[in-house]
């Protein structure tokens, strides 16, 4: 999903599109600030939205390392409102870095990856 997804990213403008297109960003700026977080998880491309959550889900056990991950794994024990914009921020991140990658922009160890080496 995320390869298929990327791809279109190649063709974007500076603009990171992984992370503004599943509305994980905040683009409007003209609402409140507290307004505009809760309506940021709700809009937008859910599938994709969904994806880059698990995806963050799933990198607190293959990635510990990976920088927003740290800052969730902290936050775990938060109240529920916390650890959804622990998630959230961290899938934000995720989308950011994943097309910063595949665009060649940055290299997975300076975004804070381990690649498996076989």
């Amino acid at each position: 999903m995320a390869d298929c997804f990327l791809t279109v990213a190649e063709r974007s403008d500076p603009l990171p599109i992984s992370a503004s297109h599943p509305k994980l960003t905040d683009l409007t700026e003209d609402a409140p600030a507290s307004r505009t977080q809760l309506l940021t998880i709700s809009r937008g491309n859910s599938v994709v939205r969904y994806t880059f959550i698990e995806m963050a889900w799933r990198f607190l056990r293959w990635q510990p390392q990976y920088p927003p991950i740290q800052k969730l794994r902290k936050g775990l024990f938060l109240s529920r409102r916390a650890r959804r914009r622990l998630i959230v921020a961290a899938a934000r991140r995720l989308a950011i870095d994943l097309w910063r990658w595949a665009t060649a922009r940055a290299s997975a160890q300076e975004l804070g990856l381990v690649l498996e080496q076989r």
